[in-house]
């Protein structure tokens, strides 16, 4: 699939609602599920207002919809540096059960976070090893971070786990983290990168050349396919 550009962040958000709704009724239709990994910041607010209201609402297959988290600040829930909290305030009141939502418990801290989100996961896989979820909803960082794995650190790197603790006070705001690792996020049937602003679409253009000082960024390490939608 093409990269996509849009004039705003509303316009971008109102796309991928409808392309949501589509690649979700799919879903159930083929499995009898889907699972949405949501990405914490600020940039996909738009696209969860949306689905929260008409007519994305109601086309939306929520019973058989299960959203879960890519990652998560080592917070507590109603803390206002909480992904967690910041999705639910903006989803609004969703007509989906509560056990269809399985949050990161950031208070726990990061490492005891991460195994217990691990540990989760694998329940809710029914057993399986690696899961794969249909679709892993993605930010970027500037520095070519994604989720919260950051270029250089050792969370970033590891393979022998689904979800990784970085320890350390990072990112913005400067806090320990827990993210899905790559090979969960690589393992998922599509993968969606929301790019909103012109340094973050250049590295993006950048990276479609490859060139090796790129290469170690997290967000080089995505498989494809990905659909990147961007915007000013």
């Amino acid at each position: 699939m093409a990269d996509r550009q849009f004039d705003s962040p509303d316009v971008l958000a109102r796309s991928l609602a409808s392309f949501l709704v589509r690649l979700a009724r799919r879903c159930v239709r083929q499995r009898g599920r889907f699972s949405l990994v949501l990405s914490g910041g600020g940039t996909p607010l738009p696209l969860y207002r949306l689905l929260g209201q008409e007519p994305w609402r109601s086309q939306m297959p929520w019973a058989h919809t299960w959203l879960l988290q890519g990652d998560e600040r080592a917070v507590p829930p109603h803390d206002n540096r909480s992904n967690w909290a910041l999705i639910r305030a903006t989803f609004g009141d969703l007509p989906l059960a509560d056990e269809h939502w399985l949050r990161m418990r950031g208070e726990l801290g990061a490492l005891a976070g991460a195994r217990d989100y691990q540990l989760r996961l694998h329940v809710w896989a029914g057993g399986i090893d690696l899961p794969r979820f249909d679709l892993v909803l993605l930010g970027m960082g500037e520095d070519g971070h994604v989720a919260s794995l950051f270029p250089g650190r050792p969370a970033a790197a590891v393979q022998g786990a689904l979800v990784v603790a970085e320890t350390a006070a990072i990112g913005q705001p400067p806090v320990p983290r827990i993210s899905l690792a790559l090979p969960l996020i690589n393992a998922a049937r599509y993968r969606c990168l929301l790019l909103t602003g012109s340094r973050k679409r250049l590295l993006w253009q950048q990276l479609q050349q490859r060139p090796t000082r790129l290469l170690q960024l997290p967000v080089s390490q995505l498989a494809r396919p990905i659909f990147c939608y961007m915007s000013e």
